[in-house]
């Protein structure tokens, strides 16, 4: 058996790529981006209703008088809404994380632009019900 030094610089096969398709953890990270846009349009909706009222031609038209301070209740349902993407956007980044194997493997910046407009939620809700 002759020595051959071509044989050092072949791959292994711990090293070779045997996975075709995506598993069912790179499903979840991508799945995980569609389910936090979506809690953060319901988050943004509740923040939008519970936002004060500006004057109107139809609160003018129907003398009424519109809100001038925060619904305090719809804004609870977004701060809620906020905790519960923040820990999901945190669940998925340590995922994002442990699954970092492949070159083609990526960190998910949307989850991690949730996670932050979450906190930026977190905080203005507090800022509002605190003062």
């Amino acid at each position: 058996m002759k020595f051959d030094p071509k044989d050092l610089y072949k791959e292994d096969r711990r090293s070779k790529e045997r996975r075709r398709n995506d598993d069912i953890w790179v499903k979840f990270i991508k799945l995980s981006s569609v389910t936090v846009w979506f809690l953060t349009m319901f988050m943004l909706i509740f923040i939008d209703i519970s936002s004060p009222q500006e004057e109107s031609f139809f609160t003018e038209l129907l003398s009424i008088r519109p809100r001038e301070s925060w619904d305090i209740k719809n804004l609870t349902i977004a701060f809620y809404i906020a905790i519960a993407s923040l820990f999901y956007s945190i669940t998925v980044l340590m995922v994002n994380l442990k699954r970092l194997k492949r070159k083609s493997d990526r960190i998910s910046i949307s989850n991690m632009f949730i996670m932050f407009v979450s906190i930026g939620v977190i905080i203005f809700y507090m800022t509002k019900t605190l003062i």
